[in-house]
Parts: C-alpha cells; structure tokens; sequence
C-alpha cells in the first residue's frame, strides 16, 4: 500500500531502508507494517535472515523492525519478505474546495472524530495554489482560497458511501464536489499533487521544506500564518507537513521558529535566492 512520491523511480529495497509512507499511511501505515523479514549483508561480510515466516512471532530481539528505516547503515538487504493486501474494489477520489483555509481545515479533524477513514488526505492552503495554478494540468478555479483532495475505499459502494457520510456533516460544506470519474483521472489528480511541491517555490525568494507533526486539532493553528504555502499530509493520528515555503521577510521566518520544537520531525533548512533566479523553479530539490 505504500506509495511514496517517488514510486516512479524507487525500489523495493529503498523503500523498506527509509521506511517510506506516502499518502494512503493515512489508513494502511508505512512500509515498515509489511516488512515480514528480511535477508541482510552486514558490512563484516555475514549474511543472516531476520523475520518470521508465520503471522506471530514475540520470540527473540525483533531485528526486522531494527532495519526497517536504517537507510543502509546497519546492512544492505539483498531479500526482503513481505506481507500482501487485497486490492480494494473501490476507489473514490474528490476535491473539495473551500471558501477559507481555516474551512478546510476543520475538515481535517473532523474525519478523524466522525468515525470516517479516508485512506488519503492532502489539503492545499491558498498561497499553494495560487503558485500552482502556473500548471497547465491545474484543476482548480480561481476563486478557491483552500482545497481538500479526499480519497475513500473499500467494497463495492463502501468508498462512495464514506465519502458522503463526510461530506454531510463537515462544519463547513465545501464549495463544490469534483470527483474522479475513473483510475486516469486519480492519476492525474495525484500527479499534480506530486508535482505542487516544485510549483510552490517558483518566484519565491527563498523556501524553507520540512517535515512538521502536529496533532489534527492543530491544523488551523499551523495554518494561520500568512504568507507561507502549506500542503498538509493527514496521517494515522497527526497531520504532516510535508511543505512550508516562503521567502517574502524574516518576519516570516521568526514566526516560524515560534512553533513548538516538537512539532519538527526533520531537519529543515531556509535557502535564500537572488530576485534575478526567481524565474523558473529551483533544480535542487528541497529536503
């Protein structure tokens, strides 16, 4: 289930080093659930195999769990074994567009709180889609100030079904409902998603890209500074973000040191540009 931004270029072996996520963690976690065991080359030579075989398995030190995210560090994995899902039968995907951010995030909690599990959801605050909108593919309208892309699955009827279960009692009704009509139109939709954190930073004089994790009650907190370009990752319990661009004064950048440190999952890094660079998007990508 995993699907991590790089899925067009990543490897098995990668993803099982970085422990990678991506969006659908939301309701199926990280590559780490699936990891059943692993045969792995330590860097004195020695091949051993970790892992079980059977679905439980409390005996002995849990090496797989030790590897899983190591990035490498403590042995190449030349086998990985790994647990397998059922396809779902269903997928439903939306955007939901919102008259305020401050709407839109609402709507993140509230999923959690309803009982309704989406299996992905990515919100896109208005200076995200302001820059956006520069893409020929951009499915937007001008008069969206916030943007909530929503996707549910299951059974037959059971995607759809969630999907209105959250629609019907979000405190704020979005301003209109876009679905995606088949399996194309979702890939495209996740596309843009993917391609947006290189958008955001066309024509900023500087950016700063991190990795924040804030409880879901927080997103409106996390999301009211003017001035930055948000896209917010909802994950099992906390909502991440996975972009914070901004570049206009160091006003900015002080009201960014005042969120709580705990709230930082990564080393971030703030990079100035020159005006004179600001024409096309950076070709180093932020980490």
């Amino acid at each position: 289930p995993p699907d991590p931004a790089s899925l067009d270029t990543c490897t098995l072996g990668g993803n099982v080093a970085t422990n990678a996520g991506g969006p659908v963690a939301l309701k199926y976690g990280v590559t780490g659930s699936y990891v059943l065991g692993a045969e792995v080359v330590l860097a004195d030579g020695r091949v051993i195999e970790t892992g079980r075989r059977q679905p439980k398995s409390v005996a002995g030190y849990d090496l797989t769990s030790l590897l899983v995210g190591s990035e490498g560090t403590l042995g190449v994995m030349t086998r990985i074994r790994l647990a397998l899902r059922a396809r779902p039968q269903e997928v439903v995907t939306a955007l939901l567009p919102f008259a305020s951010v401050n709407d839109a995030a609402q709507a993140v909690p509230y999923a959690r709180a309803a009982g309704v599990e989406p299996r992905a959801m990515e919100l896109f605050d208005t200076t995200s889609l302001r820059r956006a909108s520069r893409d020929p593919d951009y499915p937007g309208d001008p008069s969206w100030a916030a943007l909530l892309l929503a996707e549910f699955d299951g059974g037959p009827g059971e995607g759809e079904a969630a999907l209105q279960r959250f629609l019907d009692g979000l405190p704020a009704a979005p301003l209109a409902v876009q679905r995606a009509d088949d399996r194309e139109a979702r890939a495209a939709l996740w596309s843009f998603r993917r391609r947006t954190s290189k958008l955001v930073k066309v024509g900023a004089l500087g950016w700063r890209s991190d990795d924040v994790a804030v409880p879901l009650g927080s997103c409106p907190i996390l999301l009211s500074p003017t001035g930055w370009s948000v896209v917010l990752t909802v994950m099992q319990g906390m909502a991440t973000c996975t972009s914070i661009y901004s570049g206009r004064t160091s006003r900015q950048r002080r009201l960014w040191s005042l969120l709580p440190r705990s709230w930082r999952t990564s080393a971030c890094r703030w990079v100035e540009r020159s005006p004179a660079s600001t024409a096309s998007a950076p070709s180093r990508r932020a980490s």
